[in-house]
């Protein structure tokens, strides 16, 4: 997005009202943890952070970051809206540990009675682990996507049919990887997602709804980790249908 005060362009991977924080200078760094500090002073339980895994960008061949000069990032492939995705060099870059730890220490170090959770595009379960693992101190949990993204093609409301057991397979593999350490966020409905009851049971009928939503409520509580409950999921809720 080009600022025409300042003469320059700056990066928004979403809005842009939501310009990228340079994460690489460490007086923005301090920024953040200072306005933190100043919630956790006030008694907050804790944040959970927006795509915090996306903070840290890939550096190029000759250690330059995206918007320096020389810097030679690769062209992706130009989507539907006429740009590249930057998601490919945002998510889960190189410094991502060294930033949380920072932050750990920083900010959580010391108190007690909170806690932290992450949306995290881009994670592996494998690296859920390690960030989650308490001896690397970093986060408490991350929210992955790998497995609502099982019926997606392209847009999330371009919903295509999937197969139940692909869906079990997404679910054992983040079991799996911190069955020796570190936590899950167990989840299927949140802000940017359709209402699991609509998407993968049954909202035709009442009787079809209640046992839909029982189903995914069962499953979702009958794992290991902390399951989170978005507003009107604890009902059943399901879609709005409009045209």
């Amino acid at each position: 997005e080009y600022d025409p005060k300042r003469g320059e362009y700056f990066f928004h991977q979403y809005s842009k009202k939501q310009p990228d924080l340079n994460w690489e200078n460490p007086e923005v760094r301090k920024a953040v943890y200072r306005m933190m500090n100043w919630w956790m002073d006030r008694g907050i339980d804790g944040f959970r952070m927006d795509v915090i895994t996306q903070v840290s960008k890939t550096v190029d061949k000759n250690g330059k970051l995206p918007g320096e000069d020389g810097c030679e990032i690769e062209d992706y492939p130009v989507g539907e809206e006429g740009y590249s995705s930057p998601f490919p060099w945002c998510s889960d870059g190189p410094r991502i540990d060294e930033f949380l730890a920072e932050m750990r220490r920083e900010v959580f170090e010391g108190r007690e009675g909170y806690m932290n959770v992450g949306e995290a595009p881009g994670i592996t379960p494998a690296r859920n682990e390690h960030v989650t693992d308490p001896k690397n101190g970093e986060l408490d949990m991350l929210f992955l996507f790998d497995h609502v993204g099982i019926d997606q093609e392209g847009s999330k409301w371009n919903t295509v049919p999937f197969e139940v057991k692909n869906l079990r397979a997404r679910l054992a593999d983040q079991q799996e990887a911190v069955k020796n350490a570190g936590w899950a966020s167990l989840f299927f409905c949140n802000h940017d997602q359709p209402r699991v009851v609509s998407r993968w049971g049954n909202d035709t009928d009442r009787e079809s709804r209640e046992l839909s939503a029982k189903a995914f409520g069962m499953l979702l509580h009958m794992h290991r980790g902390t399951p989170y409950i978005y507003e009107g999921e604890e009902l059943g809720m399901t879609n709005a249908h409009f045209t």
